[in-house]
This record gives structure tokens, sequence and C-alpha cells, in this order.
């Protein structure tokens, strides 16, 4: 009841004044803390060679995950130039996942597609997602990237919050040797 008497009180200006300033910094906010999205509470990294490939050899493109919070499924397609690279072999044995919708990879378009999960609680920490074994077919360079579209790394929340604000990206440049 006070708060009424106190904006019968003001001027209509402040009133006004008073519900634009609250919307403006009150709602955003609010709808801050309650979404877990770009929090980096859960990051993906992409890590493969250091230095130049040279053609023919084959190398390891490793990508893992780190959670601070439960997290339950993860998803995205990870693509590739297949004119340059093709893959060889993928593992997901070092995976927090459990069971896997989707697990293939095609190399005629250049495309990794997984899907997988694990049961509640979920999973917090350090796990290696994938593990592609890749080989060089010519020169040049390849993006190794996930479609910003499809990534997901889902929270244990009961809302399977995306906790994904950045995909990661590899470059691997191949050179030929003589």
């Amino acid at each position: 009841m006070r708060f009424i008497r106190f904006f019968r009180h003001l001027d209509r200006s402040f009133y006004w004044l008073f519900i634009g300033l609250l919307l403006v910094f009150g709602v955003p906010l609010f709808l801050s803390k309650d979404s877990a999205r770009g929090t980096g509470q859960a990051v993906l990294t992409l890590s493969g060679p250091t230095s130049s490939i040279t053609i023919g050899e084959s190398f390891h493109v490793l990508l893992t995950m780190h959670s601070t919070i439960s997290v339950n499924a993860v998803g995205f397609v990870l693509k590739y130039d297949p004119k340059i690279l093709t893959i060889e072999q993928m593992s997901t044995a070092q995976s927090f996942c459990s069971f896997y919708p989707d697990n293939s990879f095609d190399n005629i378009k250049g495309e990794v597609h997984l899907s997988c999960g694990a049961p509640n609680p979920g999973f917090i920490g350090d796990s290696v997602l994938l593990d592609l074994t890749m080989h060089s077919k010519t020169n040049g360079t390849s993006n190794i990237t996930l479609d910003p579209a499809t990534a997901q790394i889902l929270a244990n929340d009961g809302k399977g919050t995306n906790l994904i604000n950045k995909v990661p990206k590899l470059d691997v440049a191949i050179i030929q040797t003589f």
C-alpha cells in the first residue's frame, strides 16, 4: 500500500521515467539471470596440428568440452573441406556420452554429425567428444569448424538450455614437400 501512495505523490514525468528505467535496466538483468546461454559454463575446443602438414600425412583433430555445470546432451555438425582432407577414423571412446542417436561422417560432403547424451545427473568436467584421424589429400588450407546453427551443449537443467556462446575453429594447412 505504501508503494501506491508513493507513486500518487510523484509527478507524472517522474513516474514514466521510473517505468522507463525499470524496463531498460530491470528486464535485461532479469532475463540474463534466467538463461545460462553465453555464460562460459561450457566451452568447446578444437585442437590439431600446430604446424603445416605434408600431402599424404595423417594427423589427429580433437574436439573437447569443458563444463562447470551439469550437461546431458551435445549435438553438432562439424565441417571441413573434403577436397583437401578426408577422415580415416572417428572415435568417441573418451566421450562422456553413453548413447548416440547420430554418430557419422561423410567424406563427400565434408561433414561430421554427432548427437549424444548421458542420463541424469549428466556430466561436469572435461571430455574428449571426438577424436578424428584425418588424412591430407592436396595443397591448401581447410577450415575445420562447427556449424553455429547446429552446435549445442545442453544443460541438465530441465529446460535444455544451450550453453554454446562461441564455436571453435581450426585451420589446417597442407603443403607439398619435394
